[in-house]
């Protein structure tokens, strides 16, 4: 709605001390505060350098929705974030196994690399065995779907199967790319 500014400031600051505007928290407090957190509705667009991390932040960020704790190594303790969201994560790029490491190596505090080449430590192995079982015991929380080629109506075919069917409300997009059919 085109207008001035000032239309309707007053019942915005009312309706926000009443009701306030925050969604979930990310695995970032400056961007949860950024953000005002994940809110359903809300469509975030991430962009930044090749090879940067988008991929891994982005499925740390589906990992920190679906599953309700992880091993904060500062602390040396379990963390429970008492969040348990029904998310879904598309990828062009990364494969099942991939995905999963990730998803391992977060919520475990375990790097991906000690998990994939098994080096962890007795504790680390313990670590991401109790990630596993967190996983398992969520496993209607994270879903995964590779997409290498697809047209727009194709990822939002899937984000409504998803939503429809699985009762999804977050979904992760990995990532916007050049493509004949978009």
């Amino acid at each position: 709605v085109e207008g001035s500014m000032s239309d309707g400031i007053m019942d915005l600051i009312k309706h926000d001390r009443q009701t306030p505007l925050m969604g979930l928290p990310l695995t970032s407090p400056k961007l949860t505060t950024l953000y005002l957190g994940l809110r359903k509705g809300s469509y975030y667009i991430e962009s930044a350098g090749t090879g940067v991390g988008k991929s891994r932040r982005m499925a740390a960020e589906s990992c920190h929705l679906a599953y309700p704790c992880y091993y904060d190594e500062r602390s040396g303790q379990w963390v429970d974030t008492g969040i348990a969201q029904k998310t879904l994560f598309i990828s062009t790029e990364l494969d099942l196994d991939e995905q999963q490491r990730i998803c391992l190596a977060y919520i475990s505090g375990v790097e991906q690399i000690k998990i994939a080449l098994n080096t962890c430590s007795k504790q680390e192995a313990e670590r991401v065995d109790r990630a596993g079982e967190i996983m398992a015991q969520y496993k209607d929380n994270l879903y995964f779907v590779p997409m290498t080629n697809f047209t727009d109506e194709d990822v939002s075919a899937t984000i409504e199967k998803y939503h429809q069917i699985y009762h999804v409300d977050y979904f992760f997009f990995d990532y916007l790319m050049s493509n004949e059919d978009m």
